[in-house]
């Protein structure tokens, strides 16, 4: 309506459209093969990137980003990143590090009451909890946060 093309009359729930200029006929528009063809490619190109998106096991975030020819780290909050967190694998360690830090601990504290060879994923779910903002770090302590 705005450019003068149409005039939609609102009268019914059924609206009425009328074109206020010469429809060309469908013979007259020429398509070039070259230019199909080429659109076609694009179009499979966009639906095979979607079907990758979909299957893929990588970061929702990351995929997109690369896809528009960036590069980034993983999200920690897309289904992906939170089925491959250590959360989900170690259940039971997350919830032995929150009863721990109910009262404020340093790294040391919370790595000694565990077994040694835990430390690096005690380290990695202190982090992701942190992130995840189920404790809180101030003046070198761990904690719930308040």
């Amino acid at each position: 309506e705005e450019r003068g093309i149409i005039d939609i009359t609102w009268r019914t729930n059924l609206p009425l459209i009328t074109f206020l200029h010469e429809r060309l006929p469908d013979d007259y528009l020429a398509f070039q093969p070259e230019i199909y063809l080429f659109r076609k490619e694009k179009a499979l190109e966009r639906v095979e990137a979607m079907r990758k998106y979909v299957e893929s096991r990588q970061c929702r975030q990351q995929f997109i980003i690369h896809y528009f020819g960036q590069s980034s780290t993983p999200c920690g909050k897309c289904d992906i990143c939170k089925e491959n967190s250590v959360f989900s694998k170690h259940p039971r360690l997350e919830m032995e590090i929150l009863d721990i830090v109910q009262t404020p601990k340093t790294l040391d504290e919370i790595v000694l009451a565990f077994e040694e060879e835990l430390t690096l994923k005690i380290k990695n779910l202190i982090r992701e909890l942190l992130v995840a903002e189920r404790i809180s770090f101030s003046e070198n302590k761990y904690s719930l946060p308040k």
